[in-house]
């Protein structure tokens, strides 16, 4: 995705660039309606060109000549300017298409206050024009005369036209007849691309119910008990919600092997970032942890450790809970995100416990040589493993 080979300050410019063109598109119409000081826009326009000039280092384009900093020369220079050129003036091309493109890769929910934050832009700008064309005369407040533009804008977008505002010039009635053909077919446009938006959403979504029921109807057909019943659906829920929707395995299986077993370990790095007990490492220590950490399933009531056995492995549960049993005694529960085992790699004695899954559980192993091989790489994360093992030692102490 275009979007994803940005950098994290290439994406930061192009939100700035974003904002401060919204900001343009709206102070420059209201300058021109309200006779506002031009000294903004021109800051806002030339800052705007800067910044894109030096994100894109495209070649010269008409639509990037500053256009309001030269009518700002020109007014002061005494050459009446008519009020409409800034409206056309703020409008620079180059930039909208760029931002346009962007607007392609974003996720559906930033695309929706996209559209939505673009069509009060363009009702704002229109509504600024129809006041530069026909000046209400019934209202003179500065919020009045906004309404009011505002007001006729979306009835006439609309088409619905009550009639209450009527042109009362020739250009006036062209300006009118321009709008209402431009909501006629913009109309059709937005709301075809807000039910694709939707419909995109909520096929995902359905896609995932429906595995969910055919599920539901497999474990209900074989009278399966409810609590077991409602820990499988638990699980698969919680699987299908970590997949993209996309078939995941179908598309990496295309790639070549090498490039799909990268790929699978960047993934593998994402899902763990994720964990708060790996929060706080480098990327590389991440890697080091994605490509030893294995993926195991445990049934409610497997035993995962045996207490008193030589342990070689450390655990972290990403799905379900376990219990901890000392003696024939559950001393306690271990949820999502939490590590266990870790005693056994940091002193190499015998399991202190004995760890039982209380549901079907989802558990990351990391072996005793791969904890060795990462903590002396990175000893940061040998001390957050050290550090937690110091607490559960104390507090079983206390």
């Amino acid at each position: 995705m275009w979007l994803e080979q940005l950098s994290t300050k290439q994406k930061f410019q192009y939100k700035i660039l974003a904002v401060l063109f919204g900001g343009l598109l709206i102070y420059a119409p209201l300058a021109a309606v309200y006779s506002l000081p031009l000294w903004p826009a021109m800051a806002l326009e030339l800052t705007v060109l800067g910044l894109h000039q030096s994100m894109v280092r495209s070649p010269f384009q008409w639509g990037m000549i500053p256009w309001l900093a030269l009518l700002m020369l020109a007014t002061t220079s005494g050459v009446q300017v008519p009020a409409a050129l800034l409206l056309v003036g703020a409008i620079h091309p180059p930039i909208l298409k760029k931002l346009w493109e962007l607007y392609g890769w974003l996720p559906q929910k930033i695309q929706l206050a996209a559209i939505s934050s673009f069509l009060l832009i363009v009702t704002h700008t229109i509504a600024c024009g129809w006041l530069l064309i026909q000046p209400p005369d019934v209202v003179s407040g500065v919020v009045e005369k906004y309404v009011w533009g505002v007001y006729w804008t979306v009835t006439t977008l609309a088409t619905v036209g009550y009639g209450d505002i009527i042109p009362q010039s020739s250009g006036a009635r062209f300006y009118a007849m321009g709008i209402m053909m431009v909501g006629v077919s913009s109309f059709a446009i937005f709301v075809s691309h807000f039910s694709r938006l939707l419909v995109n959403r909520d096929s995902k979504l359905e896609a995932q119910k429906l595995k969910l029921r055919h599920l539901q109807e497999l474990l209900m057909r074989y009278q399966v008990p409810f609590k077991l019943r409602h820990e499988a659906f638990m699980l698969y829920q919680h699987i299908l919600s970590n997949k993209s929707a996309e078939d995941e395995e179908r598309i990496l299986a295309e790639l070549p092997s090498a490039m799909r077993a990268t790929l699978q370990i960047h993934m593998r790095v994402f899902a763990i970032s994720k964990l708060e007990i790996f929060q706080g490492n480098s990327h590389e220590c991440f890697e080091m942890i994605a490509e030893n950490l294995q993926e195991r399933f445990y049934q409610a009531g497997e035993r995962i450790v045996a207490q008193g056995e030589m342990g070689h492995e450390m655990f972290v549960v990403h799905h379900g809970e376990v219990d901890v049993w000392r003696d024939g005694v559950r001393v306690s529960s271990i949820s999502e995100g939490h590590v266990f085992g870790e005693a056994a790699l940091i002193e190499q004695r015998p399991r202190s416990a004995q760890v039982v899954a209380r549901k079907y559980c989802n558990i990351l192993v990391l072996s005793n040589e791969a904890y060795l091989k990462i903590a002396q790489k990175h000893p940061r994360f040998k001390q957050k493993f050290e550090k937690i093992h110091s607490e559960r030692r104390l507090s079983s102490a206390a």
